[in-house]
């Protein structure tokens, strides 16, 4: 399977392995731009703190089909369907919501907005835990073995690591 198969079809099926790396080096990519976001200094410069979290925010928003595509192909490798990947696409309205209504909040402190922020928080902290659930059953339960409705076992084409990719 080809990298840009691999990060953007959602087609075919994809092992643990892979599939873990992947979170991986996301994870540590996003701990990296964390890291210098908290060392910003906003007192310093609010344009190059505000700039450090645009970029943060652009680069979620990258990674955000690649996720969901490999999150398919994990899914259909399990053989089960996309659409319980569709949790990854809930957050970045919600956050919107939620910066919206925090907005709200501080321009007018008596509006109901404060009310509305907590369910939208609420609501972002289940979608986090479905989505923490889910990346830990994709990751620790195994494939179909064989074929399924979504294509051929990746391990059967000559086992191991290499063939996940």
């Amino acid at each position: 399977m080809s990298a840009l198969k691999f990060l953007f079809s959602t087609q075919g099926r994809v092992t643990r392995l892979p599939f873990i790396l992947f979170v991986v080096g996301l994870r540590l990519v996003t701990e990296i731009a964390h890291y210098f976001a908290r060392n910003q200094d906003p007192s310093t410069s609010i344009i190059q703190y505000s700039n450090v979290f645009a970029i943060i925010g652009v680069v979620g928003l990258i990674a955000l089909w690649p996720v969901f595509a490999i999150t398919v192909k994990r899914l259909h490798d399990m053989n089960l369907p996309a659409v319980l990947a569709l949790g990854h696409f809930i957050p970045f309205p919600l956050g919107f919501l939620s910066s919206q209504f925090i907005l709200a909040q501080i321009q007018s402190p008596d509006s109901n907005s404060a009310l509305f922020l907590s369910a939208t928080q609420i609501t972002m902290q289940i979608v986090y835990f479905y989505i923490l659930a889910l990346l830990l059953v994709l990751s620790l339960v195994k494939g179909t073995k064989g074929q399924n409705r979504y294509g051929s076992d990746p391990l059967s084409k000559g086992g191991g690591a290499e063939a996940a990719f």
